[in-house]
């Protein structure tokens, strides 16, 4: 499906999609309830629903077209405002993509942020792609590989208070629907090829134009705050739609020789290693 990237895609790997169950009442294949949180509810409260109701609560209603930058797209009765909405008109398939960004002030839970992608066909209701909310933050979403025979839009996202790192929404578009992906799938795929002794952290720099993920590696006995054990390049495949596995790892290793103390004077310490 999509172009090939690379000279790393030697040595192909077959393994799970990444993204983990199927919403018969949708036809859009999620990914797992444990990344995509329900923070806050319909009736408002905080996490007392599931990412399905999340969905069912997502209405557009009269004018959506005119009324994405003052109304939100999320029913809820806890206090929300739209902070910045959009639309991908440019594809070179299917339908043009709306988005929006909300804020959501529960009584009794953090300040949440939550971004809602849906497919507007002009005629009817649009069909909602995507209904993801996180303490952290999102980045508007980028179409990022645009082709006749599928498509990927990726939208940065930030977690916030947890180790996670990463919120990151990533849909695909291809002969047979719309395939949400999980990153964390990909990362813990990517995980168990890993040397012993080295671990990837939770927090990855993603380019889904080049199929590539850029990850800090740990090594053992390294402090939680400072990985330095070198960086690890993901390399993605695409072979189908609905598919996205690791291909390949090139891990780039450093081996640290001294443990610098620094102080506002300007004096250093170095302890050897």
């Amino acid at each position: 499906m999509m172009r090939e990237h690379l000279p790393l895609l030697a040595a192909l790997l077959i393994a799970a999609p990444a993204g983990a169950a199927d919403s018969a009442a949708s036809g859009l294949t999620l990914p797992e309830q444990e990344f995509n949180p329900a923070l806050v509810c319909p009736d408002g409260s905080p996490g007392a629903c599931d990412s399905e109701d999340i969905l069912n609560a997502v209405e557009f209603g009269a004018n959506y077209a005119a009324a994405m930058e003052t109304r939100c797209f999320f029913m809820t009765q806890a206090p929300c405002r739209p902070i910045s909405a959009g639309r991908i008109f440019g594809a070179r398939q299917g339908e043009p993509v709306i988005w929006q960004y909300m804020e959501l002030s529960p009584s009794d839970g953090p300040l949440t942020h939550m971004l809602v992608i849906a497919e507007d066909s002009g005629a009817g209701e649009p069909y909602v792609l995507a209904a993801r909310q996180t303490v952290g933050s999102y980045a508007p979403p980028m179409l990022v590989e645009n082709g006749t025979e599928g498509l990927i839009i990726h939208a940065r996202g930030r977690s916030a208070g947890g180790t996670d790192g990463r919120s990151d929404l990533i849909l695909s578009r291809h002969a047979a629907g719309w395939t949400a992906f999980n990153i964390h799938d990909l990362l813990d795929e990517a995980q168990r090829m890993m040397p012993q002794g080295f671990t990837l952290t939770p927090s990855a720099d993603m380019d889904f134009s080049a199929m590539i993920l850029t990850v800090a590696v740990s090594r053992e006995g390294d402090d939680p705050c400072c990985p330095a054990g070198g960086t690890a390049l993901i390399v993605l495949d695409m072979p189908e739609g609905n598919l996205i596995r690791v291909s390949r790892i090139v891990l780039r290793e450093t081996r640290p020789v001294a443990a610098h103390s620094l102080t506002p004077d300007g004096t250093a310490d170095a302890e050897r290693d």
